[in-house]
């Protein structure tokens, strides 16, 4: 399972814009609010695969927090976890 939602949140690179200036989401006007961060939200996980998921953001110049963020919507936005 988790392998699966890291390999959805590599390959939505392909899927969403990634502009640094204004997010591109496509969201449902009852979505809006999902773009204010009021709380938190934090797991465990192997530090490997955190190491490995940080350096790939890195590379590609995004933090780990906004790409989860992004993933969050995209799964809301479209009602579905999985393909």
């Amino acid at each position: 399972m988790v392998i699966h939602c890291i390999s959805n949140v590599i390959t939505m690179k392909e899927q969403m814009s990634y502009s640094k200036e204004q997010p591109e989401i496509n969201l449902h006007p009852a979505l809006d609010d999902f773009l204010i961060d009021d709380s938190n939200f934090s797991f465990r996980v192997n530090s490997r695969l955190k190491k490995e998921f940080q350096r790939l953001c890195k590379r590609d110049r995004y933090s780990a927090a906004s790409v989860l963020k992004r993933f969050m919507i995209e799964v809301v936005r479209s009602q579905k976890v999985g393909k």
